[in-house]
C-alpha cells in the first residue's frame, strides 16, 4: 500500500515515471527514481523532497499523529485510494 502511495505521489506531484522499487532486506524498501530530473538534483533537493512525503516526525513511539478536517487534498487522495485496500487486506484477510 505504501509503495502504490509513493508511486502516485512521486508522479502526480514531482512528474517522476522511473521509480524502481528495492527491497534492502533491514531496512525495508527503498524508492530508486531514474527520472534523469531526480538524477540531476542537489541533496537538498532531495531531502525537500523527502519532508515533502513525511507525514509526521519522529517514530512509533512518539506519540499519535493528528489529522484535521478537511485534508491536505495529497491526503485525501491517498486515503480514497487505501480505503478500499484497508477494506480488502486489513478486515477481510485478518
Amino acid at each position: 500500500m505504501a509503495i502504490k502511495v509513493l508511486t502516485q505521489l512521486l508522479d502526480e506531484d514531482f512528474d517522476f515515471q522511473n521509480i524502481l522499487w528495492v527491497f534492502s532486506g533491514r531496512r525495508g524498501v527503498h524508492a530508486w527514481v531514474c527520472d534523469e530530473g531526480a538524477r540531476d538534483m542537489t541533496n537538498e533537493m532531495r531531502t525537500a523532497v523527502v519532508a515533502y512525503c513525511n507525514l509526521g516526525t519522529g517514530n512509533e513511539l512518539s506519540g499519535k499523529l493528528q489529522l484535521t478536517a478537511p485534508l491536505h487534498p495529497r491526503l485525501a487522495s491517498c486515503y480514497k485510494m487505501l480505503l478500499p485496500m484497508f477494506q480488502d487486506i486489513i478486515i477481510n484477510d485478518h
